[in-house]
Order: C-alpha cells, then sequence, then structure tokens
C-alpha cells in the first residue's frame, strides 16, 4: 500500500496539480489542513485557509475514493499537524511525504515506486528525489546542489517513520520524534520533484517571510534570523507585528515591482527544462495566479 501525506495552509495555487500528478500512483492520499499559531496573519479564525484551498480538495474528481480530509486548525508547530496522518498509517506501507506546492511528472513516480520495491533498495528504508527549484515565475530556476530531504518512507512495525528535517521540533528539551531511526537513505536521482512553492503572487512571498522571521524568533534562533534578515539579536526581539510588514518591504521592494515587472526577487538562470505536465497546463495555472493576493493582516 501507498500513502501520501499532505499538510496544507493556503495552497490552492499548485495543489489540484499536485494531487492530479500522484493521484494514480498511489492508494490513499491525507490531507490535514492547519497552521502554526505564528502564522495567524494569513489564516482564519480557526487556524485553517483563506485562499479556497478547501473548495481545491472538495472540487477534486475523487473517483478512486482515496482522499481523506481532516480540517485540523491551530497547532504549536507544524509536526502536530504531520502527526495527524503519520497516526493514521497502517503498520506496513509505503509513505509519500508531500507539500502542496510540489508535483511529479506521473511515470517518474510510478518508476520510483517500483524501484524501491526492487533487491537493490530492499535494506533502504528512506529515499530522496532530484528536486527543480522555480524561484518567482514557471520561466526561471533549476536543480538545487544537493538532494532534497527523504521524501519516501518504507514503513514496518516498531520503526518511528519521520519526514524532513524542517519539520523538526527545536525546543528545548524536547524530542522532534518524528524521523525514522535509524535513517537508511538512497538516492533515486531519476526521478524528479518540481517544487513550486516560490513560484507565487507577490503577497505570498510576502507572508513566507513574515512567517520566517517570527518563526524564527520565536525559537530562538537568532544566528539563523540575524543572517537571514540581516539585523542584531536586540533588533529581533524589539520588532512589533504592526511593523512587521513594513519591515519586509524595506528589505525587499521588488515585491513591490512583482505586478509591474520588476527584476527577479531571487536571482535564477532561465529554465528550458521539461515541466511534470504540458507547458501549457503549467502557463494556464500560472497565469491565473500570479497577481492574485492573499489575506496578509499584519
Amino acid at each position: 500500500m501507498i500513502v501520501a501525506g499532505y499538510c496544507v495552509l493556503n495552497e490552492a495555487d499548485w495543489l489540484e496539480l499536485s494531487i492530479r500528478s500522484i493521484y494514480e500512483a498511489v492508494d490513499k492520499i491525507i490531507i490535514v489542513e492547519g497552521a502554526e499559531r505564528n502564522f495567524w496573519f494569513s489564516c482564519s479564525p480557526d487556524g485553517l485557509s483563506v485562499d479556497g484551498t478547501e473548495e481545491v480538495i472538495r472540487n477534486y474528481p475523487d473517483t478512486g475514493k482515496k482522499i481523506v480530509y481532516i480540517k485540523h486548525g491551530w497547532v504549536d508547530w507544524q509536526g502536530d499537524l504531520r502527526n495527524v496522518y503519520l497516526s493514521m498509517l497502517p503498520p506496513q506501507c509505503w509513505f509519500l511525504l508531500i507539500d502542496g506546492d510540489e508535483i511529479y511528472e506521473r511515470q517518474e513516480l510510478a518508476f520510483a515506486f517500483s524501484k524501491v520495491e526492487s533487491p537493490e533498495f530492499r535494506n533502504f528504508n528512506s529515499f530522496s528525489f532530484r528536486c527543480i527549484v522555480f524561484q518567482n515565475d514557471i520561466y526561471h530556476g533549476g536543480f538545487i546542489q544537493h538532494i532534497v530531504p527523504p521524501k519516501l518512507f518504507r514503513i514496518t512495525p516498531g520503526v518511528d517513520v519521520g519526514c524532513s528535517w524542517l519539520q523538526r521540533d527545536r525546543r528545548e528539551g524536547s524530542d522532534d520524534g518524528i524521523h525514522i531511526r535509524p535513517v537508511i537513505r538512497a538516492d533515486i536521482s531519476d526521478v524528479i520533484l518540481y517544487h513550486f512553492g516560490f513560484a507565487r503572487n507577490w503577497t505570498r512571498l510576502l507572508n513566507r517571510d513574515i512567517w520566517l522571521f517570527k518563526y524564527l524568533v520565536s525559537r530562538k534562533e537568532f544566528e539563523t534570523a540575524s543572517r537571514r534578515f540581516g539585523v542584531d539579536k536586540e533588533f529581533l526581539l524589539s520588532m512589533e507585528d504592526s511593523k512587521l510588514k513594513d519591515f519586509m518591504l524595506s528589505l525587499h521592494p521588488l515585491y513591490l515591482l512583482r505586478t509591474q515587472g520588476g527584476p527577479m526577487r531571487y536571482s535564477a538562470p532561465v529554465y528550458e527544462g521539461d515541466y511534470p505536465f504540458e507547458k501549457e497546463i503549467i502557463e494556464k495555472r500560472w497565469n491565473e495566479i500570479k497577481d492574485k493576493e492573499v489575506q496578509c493582516l499584519i
């Protein structure tokens, strides 16, 4: 059995294509919707999406009755959302960790599932793929320099399952408790994950940076935050929520130039490779979302 797990919040941009890319290759899809409390400025009062994510999920043609949708709401950290679908996994299965802005080429994903069943990979329990990251739009980007964290996991009885290093709970005195122990990892470099997380409208990019600022400060990761935003610890601690939006705009005036054809926020080469669907499908979706704003109350 192959189970895919999503944690989603405001993922209406790319979620339908993401689900479509994996639907035929998996047996079950668990989608958990919710938010960390420090992302309050871009959520409903219940900690849910405000961009039509629920409509995308409910309107998907689930002909195989594969999709389980859970509206969870507020959590203290994102790992709590992941624990919801991890608790629903059968004792023995394959688990695909996927985000709402990640898309696969369907035949490649099916190939990956068949490959990990071969004797060559029998002793491995986690698998990584290559990753193409699109920057600022669908026309710029390329392979990142490293293989992404594990995305596919072999679940067996008695094994602590895990997800991604991005979701570990780093609070003092806590056990992250969500990664496979021990990790026996293999890289499958001929399968590509297409990441559209930075192919967004300017408000989404702004929200992402505001959330990152609050996330790092709340976890006292001051060195990382100082390096990322170019300010010292005292500035980080003194920043008021009401001033965060203007601060981010002062760092990245290209947010405001985005809809005026300004230069890219992130420097990336022109992308000349393949897409997970026909280019016309990706372009149509991009044209629908590139100027669509979402809620930002901060």
